[in-house]
């Protein structure tokens, strides 16, 4: 086992630089500001009448043009996809991003990662059905080349990038769904989804895809999205899928990974839900360094808590995390630390189905995270509750000032929620390897008295989140961090102050 120690953490080269510390602020309550950006303004005012409602938009939040400030890729299910340019925290629409040339695709869902290793962010959209799904390398500028993945024209709702195989290079995962389930055969138990699938990059650069990667039980679901996990502890990336229809067609599953990148299907993991499912998310609101899943579904919620590695129980409840309003149906959820007192909000979308058939009490939802575990509503004393058509929440800290945004899409707008509360920034922690982007490496956090665990796996329903992990101090002056990677070996970084932006290789 590799154990680098890192007494003096690497500070990040990017255009702001870390300064002392300010002094400690009296915390305030979590406050934010949004910025919207409307159906007409992100392409044009027939997006809202022409938009399928169980599609989308999918966004992806990274760095794409280099130059140290976390930009958006918005996917749009009607007409060209948008990317959002990000000057100094400033975003507007990017007219040069482009495709071979041309308008940006189409899309679904989309996330980022460098998929060739050459420094940059890259792309991968899911498309509707009858049009493959695509691979956005970044020539730099805005401007990206498309390559398909094969056997990939299904109606793909979700696309992760993760390393199944445990080789350092990142591969692609993508989920299937029919464009309109048909009633009588989900009723019978005869509808199939359009196929789950597992891309590896091989050493000439192709994409294989191996059937089987997946258990032929679960490769048809109707799948909305995988939250990529080490539910075993055992280094590798096993994943929890989420199915829609799963009364009557498949339930929730954990995959299980050998290691290889080759799943099994876990018993009497108490995850295996028979719900619709939509979206879910993965953090460690009960604080003992085991990954507990907010997993969302048509008028409930569920919040698995941890029993052990592999195993949880039902928490929602006792834990507070249901919303104060009736619900409807919830989509996309994000566990961050706004606050940075060192525990996790969790914000999640809700939504109606489809745009003609509108309901009541759809706001979003955003609980703030309490030291004993449990959660407290503050969406209205946060204006929290974009009503109507929420689909995606996703990370990142745009403004570059230490305190995470949240990103929140649904048919057809952008918002981004400024974090703009009178508490200290946290340390912004990026990662350079032996994974690409450190993804799949479990963080673990000395702040004070205080010990909590992060992961490095941004993947959420429709997107990603930032390669990024804002980690808060609370009332402590200095962190320290471990940083595990997949293959075991560590990295260690101490006295992080307040406002610090570190990469550990």
């Amino acid at each position: 086992m590799r154990v680098f120690l890192l007494l003096a953490a690497c500070r990040d080269p990017g255009p702001i630089e870390s300064s002392a510390p300010p002094p400690l602020l009296d915390r305030g309550p979590v406050a934010l500001e949004k910025t919207t950006w409307s159906s007409e303004e992100l392409g044009g005012a027939s997006l809202a009448s022409e938009w399928p409602g169980n599609r989308g938009p999918g966004v992806a939040v990274a760095d794409l043009d280099g130059d140290g400030w976390l930009d958006l890729f918005v996917a749009l299910p009607v007409g060209p996809s948008v990317a959002l340019r990000n000057e100094r925290g400033a975003l507007a629409v990017w007219p040069d991003a482009s495709l071979n040339g041309g308008p940006l695709p189409t899309g679904l869902s989309a996330a980022a990662g460098d998929l060739d290793l050459d420094g940059d962010f890259d792309l991968v959209v899911g498309s509707a059905e009858g049009a493959p799904d695509l691979v956005l390398w970044n020539t730099g500028g805005g401007a990206f080349v498309g390559e398909s993945l094969p056997n990939s024209d299904g109606e793909t709702k979700s696309v992760h990038v993760v390393d199944v195989t445990g080789d350092g290079a990142l591969d692609v995962l993508t989920s299937g769904f029919v464009v309109d389930p048909t009633f009588d055969k989900v009723l019978s138990g005869e509808q199939v989804g359009s196929g789950n699938h597992v891309y590896v990059r091989t050493p000439a650069g192709d994409w294989s895809d191996d059937r089987g990667r997946i258990p032929s039980a679960v490769e048809q679901a109707l799948t909305y999205m995988y939250v990529p996990l080490d539910a075993d502890r055992d280094g590798d990336v096993d994943l929890y899928q989420v199915n829609d229809y799963g009364p009557q067609l498949v339930r929730n599953a954990l995959l299980v990974n050998d290691g290889q990148g080759w799943f099994s299907i876990a018993a009497d993991c108490g995850c295996d839900l028979s719900i619709k499912g939509m979206g879910a998310a993965q953090g460690d609101p009960t604080g003992d360094g085991i990954p507990d899943l907010y997993v969302t579904d048509v008028k409930k919620v569920h919040l698995l808590v941890s029993a052990g590695p592999a195993s949880w129980v039902e928490g929602a409840a006792f834990y507070g995390a249901e919303p104060d309003h009736p619900p409807s149906v919830s989509w996309g959820a994000s566990f961050v630390d706004l606050d940075l007192d060192t525990y996790e909000e969790l914000a999640v979308a809700y939504g109606i189905i489809e745009p003609e058939f509108p309901v009541d009490d759809t706001e979003d939802v955003l609980f703030q995270g309490l030291p004993d575990g449990r959660f407290d509503d503050i969406s209205a004393a946060t204006g929290f509750e974009d009503d109507g058509t929420g689909r995606v929440v996703a990370v990142g800290d745009l403004d570059r000032d230490g305190r995470p945004e949240l990103i929140t899409a649904g048919i057809p707008y952008l918002t981004v929620w400024w974090n703009v509360g009178a508490y200290d920034p946290g340390v912004t922690l990026r990662l350079a390897g032996p994974t690409a982007h450190g993804i799949g490496a479990r963080v673990d956090v000395v702040a004070g008295e205080r010990t909590y665990t992060r992961w490095m796996q941004p993947s959420t329903m429709y997107g990603t989140s930032a390669y990024e992990l804002y980690l808060g101090h609370g009332d402590a002056l200095t962190l320290d961090v471990k940083v595990t990677w997949p293959d075991g070996s560590a990295a260690q970084a101490h006295d992080l102050e307040r406002g610090a932006v570190i990469t550990l290789p």
